[in-house]
């Protein structure tokens, strides 16, 4: 048997037109629904890379940071013992500026130093007078001296004038006896 179509020629172009059309729209749909959804990954992996660039960024500044913060505690370590270092050299030492202006205060009239020596803790002290009575005065003056112990008059010579050695010990074991408060 043979099928016979009974419907207009016209009404059979437009039923292929209308499916024609119906397949169109769905392509043109398809299309459209495949281009929103590039530019929608497109977007999304535009704000991603944007997101992991500030990220990356605000790692390597707190890198930076941690970095910083590593050296400027290791300078503060670095300071305390250098100020440790400095409080023990200070403490272990006399003030020799302010030992010698104590000294010089003592001296009598006719007294001249040739030569001092400091070794620790100890000083003694060579030079000339014009009489006996002017190095005993020193001497006993030198008992006076804050922080002296110990003071002798080591030597004496008698020529044109008197040449004379006196020592004295002025800080044991390096102490800081003449430090100014």
């Amino acid at each position: 048997m043979r099928d016979i179509n009974l419907l207009p020629e016209e009404m059979l172009k437009h039923n292929k037109s209308k499916i024609a059309n119906q397949l169109f729209s769905i392509v043109i749909i398809c299309l459209c629904i495949m281009i929103v959804s590039y530019l929608s990954i497109t977007i999304l992996d535009y704000i991603n890379k944007r997101e992991n660039v500030a990220v990356t960024s605000e790692i390597k500044d707190l890198e930076h940071t941690r970095a910083t913060q590593e050296n400027i505690e290791k300078m503060k370590k670095e300071i305390t013992s250098k100020e440790k270092e400095a409080l023990k050299i200070t403490n272990a030492n006399t003030n020799y500026y302010l030992l010698m202006k104590d000294i010089e205060k003592l001296v009598p009239q006719g007294i001249q130093f040739t030569e001092q020596v400091s070794e620790e803790g100890k000083m003694t002290i060579s030079g000339i007078a014009q009489n006996d009575q002017e190095v005993s005065e020193f001497t006993a003056r030198l008992h006076n001296l804050k922080g002296a112990k110990n003071v002798w008059i080591e030597s004496t010579k008698y020529m044109d004038q008197i040449q004379f050695q006196v020592s004295f010990v002025y800080a044991e074991n390096g102490g800081n006896t003449n430090e100014p408060q």
